[in-house]
């Protein structure tokens, strides 16, 4: 792939996307990329080149609302991907789909023209979908979905741990009335966020009464202040800390608590996950649990290139680890009868610290309020 950029004076990601079909980008520069590609024997295998002489082609397939509604999460797994794929004889092809293509059965013209030796799908496809990927016989892992009832490889972020890792830290920092933020419906990986967050909460003893978990469907998922404010407004007892599904809804909670007159962390502590960069230099450093995304990519070219070369053994999941991440937006839980921790507050899990101070309450907001990850 590093020869047709070089050759057009195109990036690395333009050819990638170019190749795979799908969304974005000029069709001349995609007939200029597949000319090159083809001389340059990238397109070989039903052009009379040897299989074993030409470059393997593997597609990073993605559904467009996640890929461009997020600049945080997948274009950093996808770096990890295009740093595994210098490292073997693997050419990157990246290709978006659409909800309704989905429905549709539609494929991308990479995969009908079957210039694809194995595919990494991003994202909670459509059963239909599905279905039809299944049937072109093609080494398949599915990146941050469980692949295991698709008959897929997978490479995943160990959720329900991390989960566990915030409740454990908020628990250690004196609360035990935590709830939980996240539309359950968006993704499998807030499934397991909440189930690992259900099952720290019931380990550690923490009441399930004052703790709520707010998971319902939503228009905006809860990235939008207006509608955090509204689920606020129908809990009976606000809890004095919340684990959030995401960092984007994360920093939303913080300015609809902080709209609604409650002080972040005096209040109500927030704990995110992903760690995107946002977390880090939001006016209000985020408490979060930190997702390896770059490794995560890495990891799942890493299990394809391997499952080209041994497609009979069994299918595997792999669960990349998590990391705690400490900063501004979790604090101790003050009894009202005297001010420090709660005997006994500590941390028992390992953590990284980040240093920062606590920010003005007037400062600037959070604005961005897409989601981040899967």
């Amino acid at each position: 792939m590093q020869d047709i950029a070089e050759e057009l004076g195109l990036s690395r990601f333009t050819v990638a996307r170019a190749l795979g079909g799908g969304a974005g980008g000029s069709e001349e520069t995609r007939n200029k990329v597949l000319e090159t590609a083809q001389r340059l024997g990238y397109l070989g295998r039903h052009r009379g080149m040897a299989n074993s002489f030409r470059t393997r082609n593997v597609l990073f397939l993605v559904e467009q609302f996640r890929f461009t509604g997020d600049r945080y999460f997948w274009p950093r797994v996808l770096a990890g991907v295009e740093a595994a794929t210098r490292r073997r004889r693997l050419n990157l092809m990246v290709a978006t789909i659409e909800a309704e293509q989905e429905e549709t059965g539609f494929l991308p013209p990479a995969l009908r023209e079957r210039n694809v030796d194995g595919v990494l799908a991003v994202g909670e496809f459509d059963p239909v979908f599905l279905h039809l990927l299944r049937a072109q016989s093609l080494p398949v892992v599915m990146v941050d979905v469980d692949g295991g009832e698709h008959a897929f490889d997978a490479v995943m972020t160990a959720d329900a741990w991390g989960a566990a890792l915030a409740v454990r830290h908020l628990a250690a920092l004196g609360h035990r009335k935590i709830g939980f933020l996240g539309d359950l419906s968006y993704a499998s990986s807030f499934r397991r966020r909440y189930e690992g967050f259900v099952g720290a909460r019931r380990l550690l003893g923490l009441p399930e009464e004052g703790s709520p978990a707010i998971t319902a469907p939503t228009v905006w998922h809860y990235w939008d202040t207006a509608e955090v404010k509204a689920a606020l407004r129908r809990v009976q007892e606000l809890p004095t800390a919340f684990l959030c599904a995401n960092d984007s809804v994360a920093l939303t909670l913080i300015v609809a608590l902080e709209e609604m007159g409650f002080r972040v962390p005096q209040d109500v502590s927030v704990v995110g996950f992903d760690d995107i960069d946002l977390a880090g230099t939001n006016r209000l450093p985020l408490t979060t649990i930190h997702v390896f995304k770059e490794r995560m990519g890495e990891r799942a070219m890493e299990l394809l290139a391997w499952r080209l070369e041994n497609p009979g053994y069994p299918r595997e999941t792999i669960a990349i680890e998590t990391e705690l991440v400490v900063r501004a937006s979790s604090g101790s839980h003050h009894t009202g009868e005297e001010s420090g921790r709660i005997p006994g507050g500590h941390h028992d899990v390992p953590v990284k610290h980040m240093a920062s101070g606590l920010p003005e309450k007037n400062g600037s907001r959070f604005e961005d309020q897409r989601p981040s990850g899967g």
